[in-house]
């Protein structure tokens, strides 16, 4: 599977004390993943370098993208299962739930750390709906499964349009269960 790891700056700078997606990749690419395949992402690059680069994290070329919140929209990679926000609290709930939701679109498991001061109130409001949506996802994975169950064993289901998951009382309208 592939990771994104999010920093908020391109480049250290001596203003602002928060990590830079420059040097992290360096710093992971030495220190701690030497045999991963890292890349780089940021603003500051040319639209087909970003492209370039994005295209190959898709293909599998990398591990590991180490990116500013330039990745926050239009991004599918269904194999990126790990997103790593560092000094998420520079992010605002929007953005962060932007980010959240390039990870976990293929089949597997997702998982989303955030790094920053836990007690600022949007951190604990997308780790909260983060739980929700993962619970009903959940949901709607058992429900396609009993689905699946019926079909193989010809039992139909009821007829009509699918209804809110029961359960969880979620917003999908995922397959019930019988």
């Amino acid at each position: 599977h592939q990771v994104f790891v999010i920093c908020p700056l391109v480049e250290a700078s001596e203003a602002v004390e928060a990590k830079a997606a420059v040097e992290e990749a360096e710093r992971l690419s030495r220190d701690v993943f030497p045999d991963l395949r890292i890349a780089t992402l940021h603003g500051r690059m040319k639209p087909r370098d970003k492209d370039a680069v994005m295209t190959d994290f898709r293909d599998r070329q990398y591990d590991v993208l180490v990116s500013t919140s330039v990745i926050e929209v239009g991004i599918d990679v269904p194999n990126a299962t790990v997103m790593l926000i560092e000094a998420a609290e520079r992010y605002g709930l929007s953005q962060l739930h932007q980010l959240r939701g390039r990870v976990g679109r293929g089949g597997h498991a997702s998982l989303c750390i955030l790094f920053g001061d836990s007690k600022l109130p949007r951190l604990e409001a997308i780790v909260c709906s983060t739980v929700r949506k993962l619970s009903c996802s959940a949901a709607a994975s058992s429900c396609r499964v009993a689905a699946a169950r019926r079909a193989q064993s010809r039992v139909r289901p009821r007829s009509g349009s699918p209804r809110r998951c029961r359960e969880h009382r979620c917003r999908s309208r995922h397959a019930l269960t019988g």
